[in-house]
């Protein structure tokens, strides 16, 4: 056999377990990101119960916009930091938002956070299909 055809698989196939190997940390990577922001994002949602009815608690709410101005400034999709901002606001002393308004802004929120988690990818909620409690 010829030594130059067996240089020339040899060097393909180091070149391919170099490749599959960094690929392979590439995708371990992706997937540490994702999971640790799944679990931000569920911090995120447990303290946004704050806001409503019958859970409603001043220590939610402060750490809600506590990880929203910390924590989710690093791990946060633009659109999902948009939609807590909006829902924020419509807790502003001079907002006349009615409740219904501020409960479609949290369900914005939801599903903005469920998009950007890619969880909607074969069906999309609506905001109507997003019935949850009044908020306070």
């Amino acid at each position: 056999m010829d030594p130059n055809l067996i240089v020339t698989f040899l060097s393909g196939g180091i070149i391919v377990a170099i490749f599959n190997h960094y690929a392979g940390k590439r995708k371990e990577i992706q997937q540490h990101q994702q999971e640790r922001r799944e679990g931000q994002y569920i911090e995120l949602l447990d303290n946004l119960a704050g806001f409503f009815e019958g859970t409603g608690s001043k220590d939610k709410k402060s750490k809600f916009m506590l990880e929203l101005s910390t924590n989710a400034m690093l791990f946060a999709s633009t659109n999902v930091i948009r939609e807590a901002t909006k829902f924020l606001e419509a807790f502003n002393k001079e907002s006349r938002l009615s409740v219904e308004e501020r409960d479609k802004l949290a369900n914005s929120l939801v599903l903005a956070i469920r998009n950007d988690m890619k969880v909607d990818r074969w069906h999309k909620l609506s905001l109507n299909e997003l019935k949850r409690f009044k908020l306070d």
